[in-house]
C-alpha cells in the first residue's frame, strides 16, 4: 500500500482519541512527579538544584518515561492473532512507523521538557524564597542537547523494535540492555581512551604557564566516547610539595558530530527494522 499525509494525519488523530484519557492522565503524573523530585532536591540535596540531580531527573526522567510509552505504541500490531484489528487498519506500514516515531520521538520529549522547564523554574522560586541556597541554573550547551536527542532516539528506537518482537515484559528487557550497554559503554571508554593517548602531556604542557609551577605529570581520570577527557595533572609548588589540579580537555573535536552520526544512523536502521516487521504483517 502506497503511503498518504492525509492517512498518516487520520492515524494521528486516530491515535490521540483512542488514547486521550490515558495520555492526559499520564502527563499529569509525569509533571506532579518532575515537581515533586525537584523540591526534594531543593531541600535535601547538598547544593540544592545546583547538583547534578537535576541532570539525573531530567535524563532518566525522559528515558523511563518515554520508553514506558513507547512500549505501548505499537501494541496493536505486535502479533497478527493479538492486533487483528490494528493490522486490518487501510494505512501502510510507514505511516504505522511515522505515527509512533512522531508521537514517542517528537510530541512526547518536547512536552516532557516543557513540563521539566516550567517546574524547574517553580522550584527555584520556591528555593530562592524559603531556602538558605540560591542555586544558579545553567543553560544545556547546544552539542549536549544533540547529543542527549539522538541518544533518546537511539533509546525509542530500540524499545519500539522489542515492543514487536516480544509479547511480553518488552519494556523490561529493552530497559536492562540499554543499562548494561550504558555501563558497559562507560567502563570502557576511560580504560579505551587511555590506552590511545598513554602518557601523553602535549595539549596540557601548553597551559603550563597557567599552573603555579611546573608539571611532573598527568593522569587520566575520565572520558568519554565523544572525546572528551578529565585529567589530574601533577604540580610541583616552590616548597617542593606535588600538588594535583584538575584539567579537561576535548581530545578530538571532530569526535563529537562523528559519535552522534553514528548514533543516529544505528537509530534509523533500528526504525528500518521496525518498519520492516510491520511490512511483513500487513495482511
Amino acid at each position: 500500500m502506497s503511503s498518504s499525509f492525509a492517512r498518516y494525519v487520520l492515524l494521528l488523530k486516530k491515535q490521540w482519541i483512542e488514547n486521550r484519557r490515558f495520555y492526559l492522565f499520564a502527563v499529569l503524573v509525569i509533571f506532579l512527579l518532575q515537581f515533586s523530585m525537584l523540591l526534594l532536591a531543593v531541600f535535601t540535596a547538598d547544593r540544592g538544584l545546583g547538583s547534578g540531580v537535576v541532570s539525573i531527573i531530567s535524563i532518566l526522567g525522559v528515558l523511563l518515561t518515554g520508553s514506558m510509552f513507547s512500549s505501548s505504541l505499537l501494541n496493536n500490531y505486535r502479533h497478527r492473532s493479538e492486533g487483528i484489528f490494528g493490522l486490518m487498519l487501510p494505512a501502510s506500514a510507514k505511516e504505522k512507523l511515522l505515527v509512533a516515531v512522531t508521537y514517542n520521538m517528537l510530541i512526547f520529549p518536547v512536552l516532557f521538557f516543557v513540563m521539566f522547564c516550567s517546574n524547574l523554574y517553580a522550584a527555584h522560586l520556591i528555593e530562592v524564597k524559603f531556602s538558605f541556597r540560591i542555586s544558579r541554573l545553567e543553560v544545556a550547551t547546544f552539542k549536549t542537547i544533540v547529543f542527549f536527542t539522538v541518544l533518546y532516539w537511539l533509546s525509542q528506537a530500540f524499545v519500539l523494535l522489542c515492543s514487536l518482537m516480544l509479547r511480553r515484559f518488552s519494556f523490561m528487557v529493552a530497559a536492562c540492555v540499554m543499562i548494561v550497554l550504558a555501563i558497559v559503554v562507560s567502563a570502557i571508554s576511560t580504560s579505551t581512551f587511555s590506552a590511545i593517548i598513554g602518557n601523553r602531556t602535549a595539549k596540557v604542557d601548553n597551559l603550563a604557564q597557567f599552573y603555579p609551577g611546573p608539571i611532573v605529570g598527568t593522569r587520566l581520570q575520565s572520558a568519554d566516547p565523544l572525546g572528551a577527557a578529565s585529567f589530574m595533572v601533577d604540580i610541583k609548588h616552590g616548597n617542593g610539595v606535588v600538588m594535583p589540579w584538575h584539567y579537561a580537555v576535548n581530545l578530538s573535536p571532530a569526535g563529537n558530530w562523528l559519535f552522534n552520526g553514528y548514533v543516529l544512523l544505528t537509530a534509523i536502521f533500528l526504525l528500518y527494522i521496525v518498519w520492516l516487521k510491520l511490512k511483513d504483517q500487513q495482511l
